[in-house]
């Protein structure tokens, strides 16, 4: 009978034993997956960028946390920008543009770019191009061209702020848009594009009729 106990006990012991194995197994594990990953790209411009990122949760899709520092900043990692429970985080840092005074990366939504050597990084969100102040943000002109010319998503986008600062090669691209005039080119980039050719014809006669009647 005491026989039996003990081999009873043992065998509670060993379930026992492996239930905490497997929740300190998986807790460990689950730390590991959802912890920050962190590392430090150095562009084609010569920039330096601190990354962090992690995958906050798997189900039903991925979601991301992502902070963007400029590790050119002396040392101090000056924080650019921070985006939490992003889906489908484009992780890629694209150089888009470079002058002598300019230097524009494109990240997920957001135009990163630096002025003057001496200037830290700063951000603008590309949908909100069309809000900026024209007489402050016209340095963006080239920049705001290269986006408008990638796809109509991006020229939706750009398109009112170049046509506020009278940008006269975006608003000849309009007015063919308008009339119904599109090159092969484009419309195989925009093959997929969720504007339709008729959006943006529409879009850019109200466009063009909205800044005609201000002039």
């Amino acid at each position: 009978m005491k026989s039996v106990f003990k081999s009873n006990k043992i065998c509670i012991s060993i379930i026992v034993f492996c239930t905490v194995a497997v929740i300190v197994t998986a807790i460990v594990l689950s730390f590991m997956k959802y912890s920050m990953n962190t590392y430090t790209i150095t562009t084609e411009y010569q920039d330096r960028f601190l990354v962090k990122e992690r995958v906050t949760t798997n189900y039903p899709d991925s979601q991301y946390d992502f902070e963007l520092y400029d590790a050119n900043a002396q040392g101090n990692n000056k924080q650019i920008l921070s985006l939490t429970h992003v889906e489908d985080l484009n992780k890629n840092i694209v150089c888009l543009y470079r002058s002598n005074k300019l230097r524009c990366y494109l990240v997920s939504d957001f135009i990163v770019y630096k002025v003057n050597e001496e200037d830290c990084f700063r951000k603008v969100e590309i949908n909100e191009f069309k809000n900026l102040n024209i007489d402050d943000f016209k340095f963006l002109i080239p920049v705001a061209k290269e986006l408008f010319l990638k796809n109509w998503e991006l020229a939706h986008d750009v398109a009112e702020f170049l046509v506020k600062c009278g940008d006269t090669e975006t608003i000849n691209i309009l007015k063919r848009y308008e009339n119904d005039d599109f090159n092969e080119n484009e419309l195989r980039i925009n093959k997929c594009s969720i504007y339709s050719k008729k959006d943006i014809k529409e879009y850019s006669r109200s466009l063009l009729n909205k800044y005609k009647s201000e002039s």
